[in-house]
C-alpha cells in the first residue's frame, strides 16, 4: 500500500508541473475560442481531430516500421504470422484467420468497476499491416464527444474478423458494449470472434511466473522494459 501510495503522490506531482507549465503558456498566448482542456491533447499529441455524423473526436496513429523490434521479437515477424495460430489459443474456436484480419484493442478508462458511470476515454487498436505494426487511438477529449469516438471505432473494426484482447472479456468489451448502448449506436463486436490472451497466459506461465499482468509478461517472456508508463490502477485518478 506505501509502493502504491508513493506513486500515487509522484504521478500527482508531475502532472501538477504539466498544468502549471501549460497555464504559464496560456498567458503568452492570444485568447483561444474553447477551453484548455478541450485541446490539451491537441497540443501534446500529434493527431487530427476527425468529424463523424455523430460529432467530433480526436484521433492519432503511430506506426512501429517493419525493421523495428518490440523486445526480442522483430516487427517484420508478425507478417509471417501462420493463419491457424490462433486455433489452439483459442480452443478451436478461431480456426482460420488472416493476420491482417487481427485488430489488438486496449482501453483506458476513467474508472474500474465498469458500470454505466465509467467511461472509456482512450481506444487504442493495434493491427499488422505490410508497413509495420499501426496503432490507431480514438480520444474523447470531453464527455459530449464519445458518440461520436465510438462511431469511428465501429467503422474502424469492419475491416477486422478477430478481436484480441488482455482480459478484454471481462473489462473492455463489456464496458464499450455498455457505452454503445448508452449513446443508442450497435455494437460492433456481435460478428467478430474475441481471443482474450489472459486465459491462455494464465495457462502456460502460472506456475512458472509469479504474475500474469501484461507488463510482467513483456519483461519476462519478450524482455520489454516500458519506462516511463503510468500504472493502470493509477489512470482514473487523473
Amino acid at each position: 500500500m506505501a509502493n502504491f501510495t508513493e506513486q500515487l503522490a509522484a504521478m500527482r506531482s508531475k502532472m501538477a508541473a504539466i498544468d502549471i507549465k501549460y497555464a504559464a503558456r496560456q498567458t503568452l498566448e492570444s485568447p483561444r475560442p474553447h477551453t484548455a482542456q478541450l485541446h490539451f491533447a491537441d497540443d501534446l499529441i500529434s493527431g487530427s481531430v476527425m468529424e463523424t455524423p455523430a460529432g467530433k473526436h480526436f484521433e492519432t496513429v503511430k506506426l512501429w516500421e517493419r525493421h523495428r523490434r518490440h523486445g526480442s521479437v522483430g516487427i517484420v515477424d508478425l507478417e509471417h504470422l501462420p493463419e491457424d495460430l490462433l486455433d489452439s489459443l483459442s480452443g478451436g474456436a478461431i480456426a482460420k484467420a488472416h493476420p491482417s484480419k487481427w485488430c489488438f484493442l486496449d482501453t483506458e478508462t476513467t474508472g474500474l468497476s465498469g458500470g454505466t458511470g465509467t467511461y472509456a476515454f482512450l481506444i487504442g487498436c493495434g493491427s499488422i499491416e505490410p508497413d509495420g505494426f499501426r496503432v490507431k487511438q480514438f480520444f474523447m477529449r470531453d464527455y459530449g464527444e464519445e458518440a461520436s469516438q465510438l462511431h469511428a471505432l465501429a467503422e474502424h473494426l469492419q475491416r477486422f474478423d478477430v478481436l484480441i484482447t488482455y482480459n478484454g472479456k471481462t473489462f473492455d468489451q463489456p464496458l464499450l458494449e455498455t457505452r454503445y448502448r448508452m449513446v443508442r449506436q450497435r455494437t460492433p463486436f456481435a460478428r467478430m470472434e474475441h481471443l482474450d490472451l489472459l486465459f491462455g497466459a494464465r495457462r502456460l506461465w502460472k506456475i512458472r511466473l509469479d504474475s500474469c499482468k501484461l507488463t510482467h509478461l513483456e519483461h519476462q517472456i519478450l524482455g520489454v522494459e516500458r519506462e516511463g508508463d503510468l500504472p493502470g490502477e493509477l489512470i482514473p485518478y487523473y
